[in-house]
């Protein structure tokens, strides 16, 4: 493993440098189509990248390395990853993997508000809920408002 996994890192740097050109000249439709065919691209490229270093590096551990009966020096011409390096790209990788977790759980919540919020009666095509958290937003016919905003509202859309 030489450089070859190093070149992996760099296709977020080349995606990040192609994608506002590609997004300027493409229509909506198909900028969104490429633009994800990238971010996939960058995303898969970036945890295989830090997979393989943090497998090479931890290859290079004296006790995994008693475990595997290979000689350093051989490891080490095959494979010239430092276990810095191996366990930085470790922690990268729980990192990753953390932030998947709290977005996929962040959006289950949202999820689950809508599909409660879409079960109220409304007025029309506008619910108005009290929400501490948010001044004004919109998801959908949802419409989040602070209470203190509340009584500027119409009676008709207030709950």
């Amino acid at each position: 493993m030489y450089f070859t996994v190093y070149l992996l890192l760099l296709v977020p740097v080349a995606v990040a440098a192609v994608a506002p050109r590609a997004s300027r000249h493409l229509a909506p439709a198909a900028g969104v189509r490429v633009l994800t065919c990238l971010a996939a691209t960058a995303a898969a490229a970036t945890v295989w990248g830090l997979t393989a270093l943090s497998l090479a590096g931890l290859a290079n551990l004296p006790p995994v390395r008693a475990h595997l009966h290979s000689e350093p020096r051989v490891l080490a011409a095959a494979d010239p990853v430092p276990w810095g390096i191996g366990a930085t790209a470790g922690a990268l990788l729980a990192v990753l993997a953390v932030r998947v977790l709290v977005t996929t759980h962040g959006m289950a919540r949202q999820r689950a508000t809508v599909a409660a919020v879409r079960r109220l009666p409304a007025a029309g095509h506008l619910v108005v809920l009290a929400d501490d958290r948010a001044d004004a937003s919109a998801l959908g016919p949802v419409l989040y408002t602070a209470p203190d905003r509340e009584r500027t509202l119409p009676a008709a859309v207030r709950r």
